[in-house]
C-alpha cells in the first residue's frame, strides 16, 4: 500500500468487531499522512470513527508505541452512511480549526477556490455524491459563519466574498447550526471534539444570559460577537422554538453532561403559558423591540406548529394538549391538490420547518390527518404553480425547475414568494428559490433531486463557497443571482438532504423525552412504520413506465422496455411535450420486489394487504401480476378519490408487475396524488 498521501481508508461489511486495527506499510522514509478512517456498518446511527492525524517517516527497525497503528475503541463514534465527496488535498487545510488562523479574505479566497474546482456539471456524480457536495458546501456556512467563541451564527453571509461587516446573528440560524454539527461529525467534515466544543460554547452564551430573554424567549436577531439584541429586533417565539429544536438534536447526539444540563435548563426556562397572553390556546408571536406583546398568534397550520410539538411536552412550563387540537386545519387546494393550508397565501417554509425536525411519517393524531402526506401535497401544489407560470417565465420554470419561498429576490431585496390558494405576498417574478427544492428532498426526492441537478447544471454561475445563492432569476433582462445565502435557508437544505440520506435529524429529534411526552399527551399513534417494511413506497421503490394508448398490457411478461420512464405522482402532461394536450387512455407499469421476509410479515400481521393510490385522473383499472385487483370508473370527483385495492397474499411474488390502465376524459390525466404504496392497510389516512 504505497502513496505519498493516504487521504481515506474505508472498511465495509461484513465486519463485526468492537476494535479495529489498521496497518499501513510503506518503504523506509516514505511519508504517510493518515487523515481519517471511516468504518462503514449497518448500525441504526451511522457515525464516523475518528483518529488523530498520524504521520510516519521512520526507517525500518524496532517499532515504538508511537509507531503502533491507531485502534478504534467502542467509545468512538461509529459508521457513516456514505463516503463524502473528496476535496483537493491542498484546500483541505482550510477546514475545521485551521480556519481560525486565516483572515476573512484568506478564508474566502480558499473557499472560493474549492467551489470553483467543484465539477462543472453533476453528470459525473452519483445521486449520493451530488447530495454530499451540496450538503458539504451548505454545512460550511454554519461552520465558518459562526463565531466560534459565542456560537452565534450569522443571519446571512455573502456567497462569493467575505462577510466581515455582517455582524447580525439569527437565533433560528443558530438553532440550525446546532442541528448541523451532528451531521458534520457523521459525515466526517469536522471531528466530534470540534462539534462538542462549538455546541458547548453556543449553549454557554444562552445559558449564561449573554443573550437576554423575556420568559425564556430570545430576540430574533443579536450581535454575533456580544449577544446584544439588534436594534429593532423582536423577541420571537418561533425563532426561539427553532433554537430549541437544534439544541435538542445536539443534546441527543453528543450525549454530553454539560450540553444536556444547559439544554434542559434553557428549554425549561421558556414560559410558554405566559406567552399566550391570556389566550386559552395559542402562543403569541412574541414581543416587540420595546417589549410590547404582539397580538398575532400561532393558531393556524404553519411553521408555528413546531412550538406546540415541543412545548406540550415541557417539564416546567408546558402548554395544554388542547392548544394543538385548537389549531385551524381548514383544507384548501390549488390545481386540485388538497392540503391543510394557511390563510392568505402559502409559502413552502411553513410546511418544511416543522417536518424537517418532527418525523410525521406514519404518525397521526385524533384528527386522523396524515401530516407527512400534507407536506408532500403542498410541495406538489407549489411545483404545479411554477409549471403553470412557465408561460410567463420560460427561462425559470418547468417540471424540473421550480421552488418558491421567502428569500432575497432581484435587487437583493427580501421577498416572500408563495403560491395559491390565496394571493402571494410578493408577486411571482420568475425567481427560483433553491431551499424550496432542497428542503423538499426527504418528502419528494424523485422531484427534488432532478430539480437540484438541473439548478446546478443550468446555473453553475450561482454556485459559491456555500453552494447555491439564495435566489436565482434567469428571466430578468440581466440574470439575477442573489449576493447572499441565509442561515434559515441553508439549514432547510442541509436537514432536508440529511433526512433523505440517513434520517439522522428525524431520529435525534424523535428520541427526545420532551418530544416523546408531547406525542403521548397528544395521543398520537403510529399508523404504519415506513422504515420497518410495513409498506413499500412504490413512487420511490418501483420502476415506472408509461405508454399513451390502449392495448393488452396487463400481462407480467409483456416487454415495456421501449415505454417512456415515468416519475410519480404527477400528471402525464408534465412527462413529455407530446402529452401536453393528451386525453384518453394511458397505461402505467411498475416493476418492484417484495422479499420473502416482508411477504411473511404482511401475511401474518392479521391485517389486510392493499395497494393505495392517492389519486388517479380520472378512472382506472388496476392489475397485479396479471390479475385485476380493482377499478374506479371516471366520475365527477373520481380524480381525487383515494383508491385502496385489497390484494390476496398469494398473489404477491418476489418479482412483481403492477399495471394500471388510466382513463382520462378531459384535462389533466395520470396517477397524480400520493401516497402510492403497497403493504399492510393503514388505520387511517
Amino acid at each position: 500500500f504505497r502513496s505519498d498521501i493516504i487521504s481515506r481508508a474505508t472498511f465495509s461489511p461484513p465486519i463485526e468487531t468492537d476494535r479495529l486495527r489498521l496497518t499501513l506499510e510503506a518503504p523506509p522514509g516514505t511519508p504517510i499522512l493518515l487523515q481519517e478512517v471511516q468504518f462503514m456498518g449497518s448500525a441504526p446511527y451511522k457515525r464516523a470513527i475518528r483518529i488523530k492525524q498520524h504521520s510516519s517517516a521512520k526507517a525500518t527497525g524496532e517499532s515504538t508505541a508511537e509507531d503502533q497503528p491507531p485502534v478504534a475503541t467502542p467509545t468512538m463514534q461509529a459508521p457513516l452512511l456514505s463516503e463524502p465527496t473528496p476535496v483537493p488535498q491542498a484546500l483541505e487545510a482550510v477546514l475545521s480549526d485551521a480556519s481560525l488562523s486565516l483572515t476573512d479574505e484568506e478564508l474566502n479566497t480558499r473557499l472560493m477556490q474549492r467551489a470553483q474546482q467543484d465539477p462543472p456539471n453533476s453528470s459525473t456524480l452519483s445521486d449520493d455524491e451530488f447530495l454530499d457536495l451540496v450538503a458539504r458546501r451548505v454545512f460550511d456556512f454554519f461552520w465558518f459563519e459562526t463565531n466560534p467563541e459565542t456560537g452565534l451564527t450569522r443571519d446571512r453571509a455573502h456567497n462569493k466574498k467575505p462577510s466581515t461587516n455582517v455582524r447580525h446573528s439569527s437565533i433560528a440560524a443558530t438553532g440550525f447550526a446546532l442541528a448541523a454539527y451532528p451531521i458534520g461529525v457523521e459525515r466526517g467534515w469536522i471531528t466530534r471534539e470540534q462539534g462538542l466544543e462549538r455546541t458547548r460554547n453556543t449553549l454557554r452564551t444562552f445559558d449564561e444570559n449573554k443573550v437576554k430573554s423575556i420568559h425564556g424567549i430570545f430576540p430574533h436577531f443579536v450581535h454575533m460577537d456580544t449577544g446584544e439584541i439588534s436594534p429593532g429586533s423582536e423577541y420571537s417565539t418561533i425563532d426561539t422554538s427553532l433554537l430549541h429544536a437544534g439544541m435538542i438534536n445536539a443534546m441527543e447526539y453528543f450525549d454530553d453532561p454539560e450540553i444536556t444540563e444547559r439544554t434542559t435548563r434553557l428549554f425549561n426556562r421558556a414560559d410558554w403559558p405566559a406567552m399566550r397572553f391570556d389566550d386559552p390556546n395559542f402562543v403569541s408571536h412574541g414581543y416587540s423591540f420595546e417589549k410590547k406583546p404582539f397580538d398575532a398568534r400561532w393558531g393556524s397550520f404553519s411553521e408555528g406548529i413546531l412550538i406546540y410539538l415541543m412545548a406540550i411536552g415541557a417539564a416546567d412550563h408546558p402548554l395544554p394538549p388542547q392548544s394543538w387540537y385548537a389549531i385551524d386545519r381548514h383544507t384548501d387546494s390549488f390545481d386540485g391538490y388538497p392540503f391543510i393550508a394557511e390563510y392568505g397565501f402559502q409559502s413552502i417554509f411553513r410546511f418544511q420547518y416543522p417536518a424537517l425536525f418532527f418525523d410525521f411519517r406514519g404518525i397521526t393524531d385524533k384528527t386522523g390527518n396524515d401530516y407527512f402526506n400534507n407536506v408532500r401535497i403542498a410541495i406538489l401544489a407549489m411545483r404545479a404553480y411554477c409549471i403553470q407560470q412557465a408561460g410567463f417565465f420560460p427561462k425559470s420554470y418547468g417540471p424540473n425547475s421550480w421552488g418558491l419561498g421567502a428569500a432575497d429576490g432581484p435587487g437583493d431585496h427580501y421577498y416572500i414568494y408563495g403560491f395559491p390558494p390565496g394571493n402571494p405576498y410578493s408577486p411571482t417574478d420568475g425567481s427560483i428559490i433553491p431551499y424550496a427544492i432542497g428542503g423538499s428532498t426527504p418528502f419528494l426526492p424523485q422531484f427534488a433531486l432532478p430539480a437540484l441537478r438541473a439548478l446546478y447544471d443550468t446555473h453553475r454561475d450561482a454556485w459559491g463557497k456555500y453552494g447555491f445563492a439564495d435566489c436565482i432569476n434567469p428571466d430578468k433582462k440581466e440574470k439575477f443571482i442573489a449576493r447572499d445565502v441565509l442561515g434559515l435557508d441553508q439549514g432547510t437544505i442541509l436537514l432536508g438532504i440529511e433526512n433523505h440520506r440517513s434520517g439522522l435529524p428525524w431520529r435525534l429529534f424523535m428520541k427526545n423525552r420532551w418530544v416523546r411526552r408531547s406525542i403521548r399527551l397528544l395521543n398520537m399513534k403510529k399508523t404504519y412504520a415506513p422504515v420497518h417494511g410495513t409498506t413499500i413506497d412504490l413512487a420511490l421503490d418501483a420502476q415506472w413506465r408509461f405508454h399513451p394508448g390502449d392495448g393488452n398490457f396487463a400481462a407480467p411478461a409483456f416487454n415495456d422496455a421501449d415505454w417512456m420512464p415515468a416519475i410519480l405522482p404527477d400528471r402525464w402532461e408534465n412527462m413529455d411535450p407530446s402529452l401536453k394536450e393528451y386525453d384518453g387512455i394511458g397505461w402505467y407499469r411498475a416493476h418492484f420486489d417484495v422479499d420473502a421476509v416482508t411477504q411473511l410479515r404482511w401475511m401474518h400481521s392479521g391485517r389486510a394487504i392493499a395497494l393505495t393510490l392517492g389519486g388517479v385522473d380520472d378512472g382506472d383499472v388496476t392489475y397485479l401480476n396479471g390479475v385485476k385487483i380493482g377499478s374506479t370508473p371516471p366520475g365527477a370527483d373520481s380524480f381525487r378519490k383515494t383508491r385502496r385495492y385489497r390484494i390476496p397474499p398469494e398473489l404477491l411474488k418476489t418479482k412483481n408487475v403492477l399495471a394500471v390502465q388510466v382513463i382520462d376524459r378531459q384535462g389533466a390525466g395520470g396517477i397524480w396524488l400520493p401516497p402510492i404504496e403497497i403493504g399492510i392497510v393503514r388505520t387511517s389516512h
